[in-house]
């Protein structure tokens, strides 16, 4: 009914709960990350990072404009970002494995087809199939997966993965280049998408848990409470925060090695230059596993943003939380922008997954 919200009445119950210091990596867990992780690298770098490097050759040999290119992966993450919520129920209600499996099918199917395009019409179909196996195989689909496997002890997998990951552009930049030189930008995009076939597919099914947790009790049986004011603007200022903070790495995961050339760097300097950015996200993701871990993502003393005065101070943990906005200190290195994604879903949704956060 209007005016509830099954996830908000979730967080008021668990919000009492005191903080609890993550579960130690044993090794099935870390086995888990190594797996994801790997499967996420490769992810997205055959697809997410390839027009950085194959956009211009590409649209070179089609006789188009490089904007067709760009155009075309523009829809793919508009599909990406229509198809999440559907995925992530999917994810929540029967895990993750076989999504994540299905979708390195996906990737392998659209980098074949792109490789195999002669104009417009094949560009755009071939991008909306990545599209569609972006939507079921990279972050968002994990964390979900990691979610239904560990519940409210998925945090360290989680950035476990993004520490993985995020290499993701310095692996993917400089093998794209050296296929495209060497084989040409199809052999690029078969040679990928054997990688999912031989590789991914594989790991996806056979190495990662299946993952479902029974819905919490608080959602099954709990009476619904009505939307606290200012709740709607919270998450819409939050949505509006993600969104962008995607847009900017967007960008730049696209465009990056190319700025870097019209800014004057040869081509192996561009690309050296361009490969520093996974580092740099390691780095930062680091610095939040080590450092700010003890600090919820929601924006006051570990609260949603929601609650009222009273409602913080009665619910408020032990554990020092701090005083201004969280997510406006991650937004401005974007370094940072893809670990919200996975905490604060996470952290309003618990064993629902991040499937279901991404849904509501």
């Amino acid at each position: 009914p209007d005016g509830i919200c099954p996830i908000s009445s979730a967080i008021d119950h668990r919000a009492t709960a005191p903080p609890q210091r993550p579960a130690p990596m044993t090794s099935s867990r870390l086995g888990v990350v190594v797996a994801l992780g790997t499967t996420q690298t490769l992810a997205f770098g055959s697809t997410y990072y390839l027009p950085a490097i194959l956009a211009a050759p590409m649209a070179e040999t089609l006789g188009l404009g490089v904007g067709w290119v760009y155009a075309a992966f523009s829809i793919a993450l508009l599909v990406s970002g229509v198809l999440g919520p559907v995925v992530g129920s999917r994810i929540d209600r029967l895990g993750g494995r076989d999504v994540l499996a299905a979708s390195s099918l996906i990737f392998a199917l659209g980098l074949g087809l792109l490789a195999a395009t002669s104009g417009p019409s094949l560009l755009v179909l071939a991008w909306l199939l990545i599209g569609v196996g972006m939507a079921m195989g990279l972050y968002d689909a994990g964390f979900a997966t990691l979610a239904g496997i560990y519940g409210r002890e998925a945090r360290a997998p989680i950035t476990g993965i993004t520490l993985i990951a995020g290499f993701a552009s310095t692996v993917a930049w400089p093998l794209t280049t050296l296929l495209e030189q060497s084989v040409g930008w199809r052999g690029a995009c078969v040679f990928w998408a054997l990688v999912h076939l031989l590789l991914c597919l594989p790991i996806n099914r056979w190495l990662v848990p299946r993952g479902t947790q029974k819905l919490p009790e608080v959602i099954q049986g709990a009476p619904l409470r009505t939307r606290q004011p200012g709740e709607l603007r919270a998450m819409l200022a939050l949505g509006f925060v993600f969104a962008v903070s995607w847009f900017v790495s967007t960008a730049y995961a696209a465009h990056l090695p190319g700025l870097l050339l019209t800014a004057g760097l040869t081509p192996a300097m561009a690309l050296f230059a361009a490969t520093l950015v996974g580092p740099a996200q390691v780095a930062a993701r680091l610095v939040e596993f080590s450092l700010l871990r003890r600090y919820h993502p929601w924006s006051r003393r570990g609260s949603p943003p929601w609650r009222t005065r009273s409602e913080r101070q009665r619910c408020s943990p032990s554990v020092p939380r701090p005083r201004s906005c969280s997510p406006s200190c991650m937004v401005p290195a974007t370094a940072f922008s893809r670990l919200p994604r996975g905490r604060c879903p996470w952290r309003s949704s618990g064993r629902l997954g991040t499937g279901c956060g991404r849904a509501c």
